[in-house]
């Protein structure tokens, strides 16, 4: 797993999209394909996009409480 992460950052292609996914199949010979694209799928949406979408509400909601705030004033 980690061979594959170093791959995916060592790409230079955000998120090592493709790269990352290309390493883990070989490793995991074994594994049916359908699980694996499916953990793989669920570590980007846990890793990538679930900081993502905090970090866009607790954006949000800092503008909401100071629109208000500014435009109590």
């Amino acid at each position: 797993m980690a061979g594959a992460i170093f791959a995916g950052v060592a790409s230079n292609v955000p998120g090592g999209l493709g790269v990352f996914e290309s390493v883990l199949i070989p490793l995991f010979p074994g594994t049916a394909l359908d699980g694996l694209v499916a953990a793989v799928l669920m570590y980007r949406v846990i890793y990538y996009l679930l900081p993502f979408l905090i970090g866009l509400g607790i954006l949000a909601a800092r503008e909401v409480i100071d629109r208000r705030r500014h435009s109590s004033t």
